[in-house]
């Protein structure tokens, strides 16, 4: 069904996820190394538009390296897992009480599913965005965040692949439609797919409200496959293992940093390939802004030794922001497309950069890291609401600690 209210979105970008599996945590001013493997789905902020692959529009000034390294990014990432105490994609389990609602003063008042990419024409989509409303009994605001699962229709077992930002509502507002865009990377087969949202209220214990394919038919019947599945997807015999990234000198404490390294682990099936690595920036919903590229680089097999580094220094031009990375790996005698990483990989999504320009401290003194990921893959992003930074949410668990249900 359509919504009877007009769904308009709020333009606020979520700086923190509550409650995603720490393999997707964002960098922070407290873990300045960020290293992972492909994600099985990939949920970004802000993603409403086809992507493109754009030049330079304004002047930028940079400087860049490359290197290769003998650095051992899956042993780092495997070491890294050890002590992760976060959940999986698919660790946290919905229970069909989930339906049974603790409260009756929020509800999702309705849901509607957008089907947006689908690469091979085959009329099954790696991406989809779910849109969808809270309500409340009251005129009052309220702290709301939801849980998003997904399954097969006729399968049981409903896999958990996003957690919302806390977000604010007012009354029936339909102002605050909140919105999630997820890309489907690896373990979804084609077929015929079910969402299922729970709704929580932030502070509080308990489903306060649900919707799934049987209260309202535009979560039911989703025609999905993963980006495995796209035929128009190049076969190549490279692919990506790990990227890691590392973020360097906050001068001015803002938590925006200058300097940064990217490495990643190229692999090739069997054999040597001469490669050549190529690297893009974007903020928001903007196009793909080449950067640099790399030296040309032998890749052996499934050697961890041969990994290849970007080291950066931004010194004008880049504006104060979340920055997206994309690494290209094409071959350096024929310059034929490989392998690609950007919002799959963790490590690539909402980097905090600035240039030196930038990062000073009081007075104008300029002075001197870093960043996730790895059954079932997506990418999502969720807008809408009022959607909380990161002060905001530690000033709301403080609230909460002396909330009191009235």
């Amino acid at each position: 069904m359509n919504f009877s209210k007009s769904l308009i979105t709020v333009a606020v970008l979520s700086l923190i996820t509550v409650g995603a599996s720490a393999e997707e945590a964002n960098i922070s001013a407290k873990g300045q190394v960020k290293i992972g493997q492909k994600l099985k789905t990939t949920t970004k902020v802000g993603i409403e538009s086809n992507e493109k692959t754009a030049t330079l529009l304004v002047d930028k000034v940079s400087s860049y390296r490359s290197v290769q390294s003998k650095e051992n990014l899956v042993e780092q990432f495997k070491a890294q897992q050890k002590l992760v105490n976060g959940e999986k994609l698919s660790g946290k389990k919905r229970s069909e009480k989930s339906k049974a609602k603790s409260a009756s003063h929020l509800e999702l008042y309705d849901a509607a599913v957008l089907l947006k990419t689908d690469l091979d024409g085959d009329g099954y989509y790696s991406e989809i965005r779910v849109d969808f409303d809270v309500d409340a009994a009251f005129a009052n605001y309220y702290d709301v965040y939801a849980e998003l699962y997904i399954r097969e229709e006729g399968t049981s077992d409903w896999t958990h692949y996003y957690t919302t930002d806390v977000f604010e509502i007012y009354g029936a507002s339909n102002d605050d439609v909140y919105r999630v865009t997820t890309s489907f990377n690896d373990g979804f087969p084609t077929g015929q797919y079910e969402v299922a949202i729970d709704l929580f209220e932030y502070g509080y214990a308990g489903v306060v409200d649900s919707l799934d394919g049987i209260d309202d038919p535009d979560l039911g019947n989703l025609p999905i496959e993963d980006a495995r599945f796209e035929s128009n997807q190049p076969l190549t015999d490279v692919s990506i293992s790990t990227v890691k990234t590392e973020i360097f000198t906050d001068n001015d404490n803002d938590g925006f940093y200058r300097d940064f390294k990217i490495s990643f682990d190229a692999d090739v099936a069997s054999g040597q390939r001469d490669i050549v690595a190529k690297l893009y920036q974007k903020t928001g919903t903007g196009g793909w802004q080449f950067e640099t590229e790399s030296n040309v680089y032998t890749i052996t097999g499934t050697s961890t030794s041969d990994t290849i580094a970007f080291e950066a220094e931004w010194q004008s031009g880049y504006a104060t922001s979340y920055y997206d990375f994309k690494i290209e790996i094409v071959d350096a005698a024929t310059n034929e497309f490989l392998a690609e990483a950007s919002h799959d990989f963790g490590p690539l999504v909402d980097v905090p950069l600035e240039d030196a320009g930038k990062d000073t401290v009081a007075g104008g003194a300029s002075g001197g890291g870093s960043g996730s990921t790895g059954g079932q893959s997506t990418t999502s992003s969720g807008s809408g609401g009022g959607s909380w930074n990161l002060l905001g949410l530690l000033l709301l668990t403080l609230m909460g600690l002396v909330r009191r249900r009235k």
